[in-house]
């Protein structure tokens, strides 16, 4: 079993999300702003995790690499996870950015740097929703700040910027995963980007779950509230740029393409097209068709032969996308699977009625509690699994269905349950039972006996 890695991918020859137009026009939209001197720019891209926000950075930058003239852009990634502190976020950030830059430039650099973690404390912590900017207090303080010099902060961010500009340097640093980070980490460099290295011919492109930052810029600042922290975030970013949601078309596509190799061993091609038909409502982005192909892997092999292969993977997704819902449909089991006598069941109208209206409510009991999405998605997958019963049962039995009571076990242990008979020894016994001899056969039986606890 090759299990599938959750990696981003680099070039867009692999893009399978229609993403290229969005790197052109960012692509274009860079390129338009380095061709003159220009004031400090950030593009967000948002995007839910697993939406491919990593993969479009790697699209972007591969196009300006790829495009031969960038000599006047410095293009830097910045991972700000990787620092401990305030300060190691200042100096790992300038150390970065001044890479490409000439020996005066990176000079003003280092020494606009210095002044400013002495004066971080009162730096980081002037800016606030409903505050704004205390300029002249802020000027003083960080004047005070940098010991012997007689040049203020301001001074010298002004003298770095030109710096850039006599260089016909611009600086493009890109940003992901800042979602990741916890809250005083998030705030440190959006302050960060905000204020102490809002540059001159300084472009930033930052990657970001865009309800996950502003709750998180909310909750810092002890409201709580997603709307002001997401008016934050927009006092930064310029050009926000949101991810298309995925077609279904196309997620039918790349379902499609995932279960392919997944499934190549247990059904045949129809087969598999109407498993990817009826899973793909379960996903929205790559990430989570992945986690599912993954977990298909360790369930198929126990199962082979045993159950319903189509059933299975409809079961799998629910608990894919929730873990709840999948064992409370075991809880549930005698509801769904309508444990009656057929005697009863055909008795009347009425008895019919109240079975499936029992049924329905074990299915409203199992979605109880989610998203109006998900449960939506989930009872039509239970209405498949668990459709209205008829008085061929057999049908069912024959194909394995897990509403039947001789195979639904089978789907949650992952195995054949010690006192059932494994279908694969009973369909082997069955084509070889007429060129056994009568005591070959009651030895079987015997030893199945002994063996299943019949």
């Amino acid at each position: 079993m090759k299990v599938i890695q959750d990696t981003p991918v680099s070039n867009i020859v692999d893009d399978k999300l229609g993403r290229e137009n969005i790197v052109d026009l960012v692509v274009d939209s860079i390129n338009a702003h380095v061709k003159s001197d220009h004031p400090c720019l950030v593009y967000g891209i948002y995007g839910k995790w697993g939406e491919g926000k990593t993969s479009l950075m790697n699209f972007i930058k591969s196009r300006l690499l790829a495009q031969g003239s960038t000599d006047n852009i410095s293009l830097v990634e910045f991972n700000p996870w990787l620092v401990e502190n305030q300060e190691s976020l200042l100096k790992e950030f300038f150390a970065r950015i001044t890479v490409g830059l000439d020996r005066t430039t990176r000079k003003l650099f280092r020494k606009y740097c210095s002044a400013a973690i002495l004066a971080s404390k009162t730096i980081l912590n002037t800016y606030a929703p409903g505050i704004g900017a205390k300029v002249a207090e802020f000027l003083e303080l960080a004047k005070n700040a940098i010991l012997d010099s007689e040049e203020s902060l301001s001074d010298l961010k002004m003298k770095t910027c030109e710096a850039l500009k006599i260089a016909h340097k611009h600086l493009l640093v890109m940003i992901d995963d800042v979602d990741r980070l916890d809250k005083e980490e998030l705030h440190a460099v959006l302050r960060l980007i905000r204020q102490v290295a809002d540059f001159d011919n300084c472009i930033y492109i930052v990657a970001m779950d865009i309800d996950i930052v502003s709750k998180s810029i909310g909750e810092y600042y002890g409201t709580g509230n997603s709307h002001d922290g997401r008016k934050f975030v927009d006092k930064i970013v310029q050009v926000p740029i949101t991810l298309p949601y995925i077609p279904n078309c196309d997620m039918r596509r790349i379902v499609e393409n995932g279960l392919s190799v997944v499934l190549d061993d247990y059904v045949d091609p129809v087969t598999k097209f109407e498993i990817a038909l009826a899973v793909t409502p379960f996903f929205s982005t790559c990430r989570e068709l992945k986690r599912y192909c993954n977990q298909l892997q360790f369930v198929l092999p126990h199962l082979r032969g045993e159950v319903n292969i189509h059933d299975l993977c409809l079961l799998e997704a629910i608990k894919s996308v929730n873990a709840e819902s999948y064992h409370r449909i075991y809880e549930h089991r005698s509801q769904l699977l309508r444990e009656v006598s057929n005697v009863y069941y055909m008795k009347s109208e009425e008895s019919r009625k109240a079975v499936e209206q029992m049924c329905q409510e074990a299915k409203e009991s199992v979605v109880e509690g989610l998203g109006e999405n998900v449960k939506k998605t989930i009872l039509s997958a239970l209405d498949v699994l668990f459709e209205k019963r008829t008085l061929y049962d057999d049908k069912y039995i024959t194909e394995k269905r897990i509403n039947t009571a001789v195979y639904f076990a089978k789907y949650f242990v992952q195995t054949v349950p010690a006192d059932l008979i494994p279908d694969r020894l009973l369909e082997d016994f069955k084509d070889k039972i007429l060129d056994m001899t009568i005591p070959d056969i009651v030895s079987v039986v015997n030893d199945w006996s002994l063996k299943y606890s019949l």
